[in-house]
């Protein structure tokens, strides 16, 4: 059977008439166990089969996504960038993995991709490596990116720092646009430049395009020495390099 997310969405109205049904003492834990029971239930976003769990595809989907990983080098960058995904036009299913990543949660699903990309590389790209996740467009947000870091950070046994904050934007208009793309990160305090260059640093990206928040990254940390970037996927059409 084929449960789309609308279908159980349409599910609550039909239990209703059951809890009430039931005796005064006991619909309270039956509204709320139902009520649990309905938040657990999720459609997988690209053949619409139901799940029941909190994973983000059903099987034969991950199947799908696993044969269009790449994890490649991009040459179009400057910087070292490695990609899980190549994001094309059109490419529905990685669109679908996207976009259900946004806004963090979905920890199964971080797992997993964390897995593909450590089983990816030599162990010996891991030693001495500290995570600097992407930060969020809002303070204390956590987003794809930071969990995608921290399940590479746990699997791996490797450092995670939150070593990045974003500019107000408000207080760059000053800058060019050229100018904002380039400082609109700064260290958050968790790590000075002196310790960035004491460091393999890889910076954890969701989606690269221009580059340009990877190498505004590069530039808050003082220009490591040892600077990596490894993200869940590039899209080619938008891929440009701005000169370091």
């Amino acid at each position: 059977m084929s449960w789309s997310k609308n279908t159980i969405g349409n599910l609550e109205p039909y239990l209703k008439p059951f809890v009430a049904s039931c005796s005064q003492q006991i619909r309270p834990r039956v509204a709320l166990e139902f009520k649990s029971w309905l938040a657990h239930l999720r459609a997988c976003p690209h053949c619409h089969s139901w799940l029941g769990k909190t994973d983000l595809f059903c099987a034969s989907c991950w199947e799908f996504v696993l044969a269009n990983r790449l994890w490649k080098k991009i040459d179009e960058y400057r910087l070292d960038i490695t990609s899980l995904f190549c994001w094309r036009e059109g490419d529905e299913i990685i669109s679908e993995l996207i976009y259900s990543l946004k806004g963090g949660g979905l920890k199964e699903a971080n797992e997993r991709l964390a897995r593909w990309i450590l089983a990816s590389v030599e162990p010996k790209d891991l030693v001495g490596v500290t995570f600097v996740p992407a930060p969020a467009r809002e303070l204390g947000q956590r987003d794809h990116a930071s969990m995608l870091a921290k399940s590479l950070s746990d699997l791996s046994c490797r450092p995670l720092v939150g070593a990045l904050q974003r500019i107000d934007i408000d207080t760059q208009k000053h800058l060019s646009r050229s100018d904002r793309l380039m400082s609109k990160l700064d260290l958050s305090g968790a790590m000075s430049v002196e310790e960035a260059n004491k460091q393999s640093i890889i910076f954890i990206d969701d989606v690269v395009t221009t580059g340009a928040t990877a190498q505004a990254a590069y530039l808050a940390m003082g220009r490591p020495k040892n600077f990596k970037v490894w993200a869940l996927a590039y899209r080619p059409r938008l891929a440009w390099a701005a000169p370091l």
